[in-house]
């Protein structure tokens, strides 16, 4: 992972391997970007990808704020068996300037919500691939 945060999460699995690149700390995200991200994602193959987005634009068109997210996004996705998209309904219309792939191109979308009802051809044509949570209140 490149996310300090996802890091310290997968750390809870005493048996979980993890390795970050070198680079530039982007705060307040605890992201690593830069050259040297690309070139160390290009260097591993994964059994899955795991990743979100800025925003998601009405064309389905992915969003980051900056180009070094879009080009580590892209190469962890590329270089996986599986990539997954998650995300939250308030990421669609969001808008971000750097832009990179399409809602079309990872394997699975995981969603919180439906978004505004404008997106549902986008979403309906990802198939059986969109997968949308359902929001659980405690039964106490």
């Amino acid at each position: 992972t490149n996310n300090l945060t996802a890091a310290m999460a997968l750390s809870d699995e005493t048996t979980n391997r993890i390795i970050l690149p070198g680079g530039e700390l982007r705060l307040p995200d605890r992201d690593i970007l830069g050259e040297e991200v690309q070139k160390f994602f290009a260097g591993y193959r994964t059994e899955f990808s795991i990743f979100g987005v800025a925003g998601v634009a009405e064309d389905g068109s992915l969003l980051e704020f900056n180009s070094a997210e879009v080009q580590a996004r892209v190469q962890i996705r590329e270089n996986s068996q599986v990539s997954i998209l998650v995300l939250d309904q308030t990421k669609f219309g969001r808008l971000a300037p750097a832009f990179g792939e399409n809602i079309q191109d990872p394997d699975h979308v995981i969603l919180d919500q439906r978004p505004d009802p404008s997106f549902d051809p986008m979403l309906d044509a990802l198939g059986d691939r969109l997968i949308i949570t359902e929001r659980r209140e405690n039964a106490d």
